[in-house]
């Protein structure tokens, strides 16, 4: 299978799909922990070719929060040692985990999360690397509201040391709701928090425009609004955000949200969900951003079957290019990819590849901005277990 000829997907030998020969990979699942997982997410350092952190919570050990530094090498993964920032359960559902590295810091990321804490519920904290291991400061309350969850968060590649989260606030009326941190050293602090959505917010996801300082947009599912899947433009002035006027990109209801912007072309951004209005088909569609205003093209089916757990993420070496993974229901819910191509305000996709033959939950991909089309993919592998296991993938090397 050969989406748009020569823009190629290809996997290790875990994979189902077939690996076309141009593609220099050939490594095969690698497992990052021996048990059940959930709420699986990666992120690459910009910073340090070849290094990634998992985040999840590992249903071996209390369902505590723990990362594991990840090290590719030619078409190998191998892992660290999983260390825990959270001894008490991650809360159930999806995400409960974001995590974020900082592109201006080599080795330092943000894990935010929500945790059956009985002190408060929703925490952050600074992780760094060093080598194959990873330690942590101290968490930082972000809100103590009991049942906050469908976390964003993004670093600002603009301004140095500072990121934005967003959440659903379950003590305010389940409102979006954003703040901004700055990381200094391995402490956090946040600001007071803003309110983007004065209504029940769910699948809150967030990108920063790396063409546009301090410009980012918020995706989401507005229940207030009959369950519409919503988006809206944020601007950030020192540590305070502002918000432009929020609006529909999907009249039906919108789940599995997830959000990316092309490193390539200003104010361009893509928002992959599954409409219910039409079965629940895998589905994206092309954002404009101009000033504090956003505007939408036309919705492009990427799955013609139910999806869910879907991750979007543009590839830095090729212009115009993103990866979504997801959950094909459609297909005994393989973990799935496809390669979408962005032209104006218009996508195509590819034909979607099997990334393993087990039922996949809690897909989450990064590329790595160091190595031309190079991304790993992380999940709970249903097909052993449910052990967290992490595969590499390859887009094609000419563009």
């Amino acid at each position: 299978m050969t989406p748009f000829g020569y823009r190629v997907l290809g996997f290790g030998s875990g994979g189902v799909g077939s690996i076309d020969q141009d593609i220099p990979i050939s490594g095969s699942e690698t497992v990052f922990e021996s048990a059940g997982v959930m709420n699986t997410v990666v992120a690459f350092d910009p910073n340090t070719a070849n290094k990634f952190v998992v985040a999840y919570g590992d249903k071996g050990n209390s369902t505590y929060g723990t990362a594991v530094v990840g090290t590719v090498s030619g078409s190998t993964i191998s892992f660290g040692t999983p260390v825990v920032f959270e001894s008490y359960a991650i809360r159930a559902g999806y995400y409960s985990i974001q995590i974020a590295m900082d592109p201006n810091t080599a080795n330092k990321f943000v894990i935010t999360y929500s945790a059956n804490n009985p002190d408060a519920d929703l925490y952050s904290v600074v992780g760094t690397i060093s080598g194959t291991s990873v330690s942590f400061g101290t968490t930082a309350e972000i809100a103590g509201d009991e049942k906050a969850g469908h976390i964003g968060l993004a670093f600002d590649p603009n301004t140095a040391d500072k990121c934005a989260v967003v959440w659903r606030d379950d003590a305010n009326s389940d409102y979006g709701t954003c703040r901004i941190g700055t990381v200094s050293g391995t402490s956090i602090t946040w600001d007071s928090p803003v309110v983007y959505e004065s209504g029940d917010s769910k699948f809150n996801t967030i990108a920063f425009d790396p063409n546009t300082a301090n410009k980012f947009v918020v995706a989401y599912r507005d229940t207030g609004n009959s369950e519409y899947g919503t988006a809206i433009v944020g601007t950030i002035s020192g540590t305070t955000p502002s918000f432009g006027t929020a609006v529909v990109f999907e009249s039906a209801t919108s789940n599995y949200i997830s959000i990316d912007s092309d490193p390539s072309t200003a104010n361009l951004f893509v928002i992959a969900y599954s409409d219910d209005g039409n079965s629940d088909y895998g589905t994206a569609i092309v954002g404009t951003v101009s000033g504090t205003s956003i505007s939408f093209g036309t919705p492009v089916v990427y799955e013609s079957a139910e999806v869910i757990d879907q991750s979007i993420k543009f590839d830095p070496s090729k212009a115009n290019q993103c990866v979504v993974t997801y959950r094909d229901n459609g297909n005994s819910n393989h973990g799935t990819a496809v390669v979408g191509t962005v032209s104006g305000t218009s996508l195509s996709f590819g034909s979607p590849i099997d990334v393993q033959n087990g039922k996949s939950n809690y897909n989450w991909l990064a590329f790595d901005p160091n190595t031309n089309g190079k991304f790993v993919i992380v999940y709970e592998d249903g097909d052993n277990s449910d052990y967290g296991t992490a595969i590499l993938g390859q887009t094609a090397t000419t563009n």
